[in-house]
């Protein structure tokens, strides 16, 4: 049943997955195509480029997570969970082998900034002390896109719909609430100074928590 689901499972998720899959592999090239390490170059030339574009690989990790997840029912919410119910398996065994397949598509995208990184260190000669990391960063990456879709398959077992409005409403107060909250302490003096990011962040980055792996630098490039 396991090869089923996954083989399913990439017939819904590998069109969306694909643009992921190939920024993965071209990013690396991207810096290592901006770095200037030659003889008149500065600590600028190699620095920039790696701290300008590295965040985007948390953001490829967040994309392809969800991609996978959101996938994962695609299915299954189109013809009225039928085949799942008509299966001679537990509903949890189902889920389970569903969760698994997305673990496996959630690699792809890593296994190509392995890749790719790997090559386009190749194509850098680095000056003494910096060295290329791109099995490391191919291993977070696929941390971080395990936190995101493990978020998201959770949401997207139940409807379409909920993710839609449990998104939608995350984004908001990511984006909105220090506002909403500054507002409502004119009529709640108890809350003014409470800044919403900074609790946000401040859940983000315990060790505990699961989406620390998205802080912190995200350098192909480091001493």
């Amino acid at each position: 049943m396991m090869r089923q689901i996954l083989a399913l499972h990439w017939k819904s998720a590998r069109w969306g997955l694909m643009p992921w899959v190939v920024a993965a592999f071209g990013v690396p090239f991207l810096i290592a195509g901006r770095i200037d390490v030659g003889p008149a170059s500065t600590n600028n030339a190699l620095w920039e480029p790696v701290a300008t574009l590295s965040p985007l690989f948390p953001l490829l990790a967040v994309a392809a997570g969800a991609t996978v997840a959101l996938t994962a029912w695609s299915w299954d919410h189109r013809v009225g969970h039928v085949y799942a119910l008509a299966l001679p398996v537990t509903r949890w065994k189902y889920a389970s082998s569903k969760f698994l397949a997305g673990l496996a598509l959630a690699a792809i995208p890593a296994v190509s900034l392995g890749v790719g990184g790997a090559l386009a260190a190749g194509t850098v000669q680095l000056p003494e002390l910096v060295q290329a990391y791109p099995m490391a960063l191919a291993l977070r990456f696929y941390l971080a896109t395990l936190a995101a879709y493990g978020v998201l398959f959770a949401l997207a077992a139940g409807t379409m719909r909920t993710a839609v409005v449990v998104l939608t409403v995350t984004v908001g107060t990511v984006v909105l609430g220090d506002g909403i909250v500054e507002f409502a302490a004119q009529v709640v003096p108890a809350l003014e100074g409470l800044r919403v990011s900074d609790v946000l962040i401040d859940v983000a980055t315990r060790p505990a928590s699961p989406f620390r792996v998205f802080t912190g630098n995200w350098f192909l490039f480091d001493v």
